[in-house]
């Protein structure tokens, strides 16, 4: 018989082969570090776990949490200093960016924007408007809308009595005009919104689901 130490577990045994470096209870398995105390565990081979069983608990977690916050604050901080050693060029991109986007079809204020509606409105003389972003059609009119954003909110609030079935009051009402229908998105845009919809739900099922496989994490 042969005294041998077992590479994974540091026991002392007995066997009969030479060669035999792991104990009976260590076959398959290999030598890990659990990276929220350090320890030395044995794992099963082929299995990747990250933290000890005395680490995949409540205790573990609370830990873990504390590693976390540092990670981030030390991510917070090199923002920071990399924000005060490059505000100059920062500055400049942000600027550009804007203008940029000011001047997009897409993001500017246009009817073509991506996020506009088309609005169905009721003036005081009872004239219908049809109209495609309801920002710049306020905007277009300044001597029936003075405040344009109170305009736009009153609009808003309207379209949302309508969405939920309740009567639009006259506190809503916007200087005797009123929103005959709900808005919809213009047929140009509607796939594309449809699309922008469908990855914000696979985004949440995704996080659901990787908080019901790893609820410690």
């Amino acid at each position: 018989m042969h005294q041998r130490i077992c590479s994974v577990c540091g026991r002392e045994f007995q066997t009969a082969y030479a060669y035999q470096r792991k104990c009976m209870n260590c076959r398959g398995k290999v030598r890990a570090t659990c990276e929220v105390c350090g320890k030395a565990y044995s794992v099963k081979l082929g299995v990747n776990s990250r933290y000890c069983p005395d680490c995949r608990g409540a205790a573990g977690g609370a830990a873990r949490t504390g590693k976390y916050r540092a990670a981030t604050e030390k991510f917070a901080q090199m923002r920071k200093e990399y924000a005060r050693d490059h505000a100059d060029v920062m500055r400049a991109t942000a600027e550009k960016a804007s203008k940029a986007a000011q001047n997009s079809p897409l993001a500017g204020r246009f009817e073509t924007n991506i996020n506009a509606k088309t609005w169905k409105l009721i003036d005081p003389s009872g004239n219908r408007h049809v109209c495609t972003n309801l920002s710049l059609f306020v905007r277009s009119r300044p001597a029936d809308f003075p405040n344009t954003v109170s305009a736009s909110s009153m609009f808003r609030k309207q379209a949302a009595c309508l969405r939920d079935g309740k009567p639009v009051t006259p506190k809503t009402c916007c200087g005797g005009w009123y929103v005959e229908e709900i808005p919809t998105y213009p047929d140009a845009t509607q796939a594309y919104v449809a699309e922008r919809e469908r990855k914000k739900q696979d985004r949440a099922d995704w996080i659901a689901r990787k908080r019901q496989t790893n609820p410690d994490e």
